[in-house]
């Protein structure tokens, strides 16, 4: 017959206690804290992943990071019509007058140019004159000498600079001026450079 009082139950030994625990599972031979044990070194691995994973996560933060820092290599181009009228100021893109802007760094940007071609339209079409390349924060309308970082006498130029040498910081512009050349030509001029985030730069005065 049945025990209904449970005192006939047999309760089958719990994996991995010893045979000395009681049969209600009390651990006289320390199997609580062996299980204690076990579970903390369950978790310290899931938190050695979960750091894992938090220090790969860093790491492709500073990767992309450091990517966006690096320059990058860009190039513009800009044409305009030349006008030999008295007083012809800079000119947009497309437009007509003395000469005209190529652009500037954004605000927290630079410029190292490294190449600039100066030309007529096309391969074969012949132009005349100097181009000069200035830089200046404001349009050198005055055309100042001091504002020149380099010329080409003979069209078309292809000129090469190493990082560095022809420099434009985050105020500053380049302009295509032309002199002397054929009044109602168009002039083109193709410009590449690296853009990079702006670091500041110390002046050397020489005495």
């Amino acid at each position: 017959m049945a025990d209904h009082e449970g005192t006939g139950v047999q309760i089958p030994p719990l994996e991995g206690v010893p045979d000395d625990a009681g049969a209600d599972g009390s651990d006289p031979g320390g199997w609580g804290a062996r299980l204690v044990g076990k579970l903390d070194l369950a978790i310290g691995k899931l938190g050695d992943v979960a750091d894992g994973t938090s220090n790969t996560a860093r790491q492709l933060a500073k990767l992309r990071q450091e990517a966006r820092q690096q320059p990058a290599l860009v190039k513009v181009s800009t044409a305009f019509t030349w006008s030999s009228a008295a007083g012809a100021q800079m000119c947009q893109q497309g437009g007509t007058g003395a000469g005209v802007l190529i652009g500037g760094p954004e605000i927290g940007q630079q410029w190292s140019v490294v190449q600039i071609i100066v030309g007529g339209s096309t391969l074969a079409a012949v132009v005349t004159g100097t181009a000069w390349f200035l830089v200046a924060a404001a349009p050198p309308n005055e055309q100042s000498i001091t504002s020149v970082m380099d010329s080409a006498t003979t069209l078309p130029s292809v000129a090469w600079y190493s990082p560095g040498q022809f420099y434009l910081a985050p105020n500053e512009a380049l302009y295509m001026v032309i002199t002397g050349g054929t009044n109602g030509a168009q002039y083109v001029g193709s410009v590449a450079f690296q853009n990079s985030p702006f670091v500041p730069r110390s002046t050397e005065i020489t005495m």
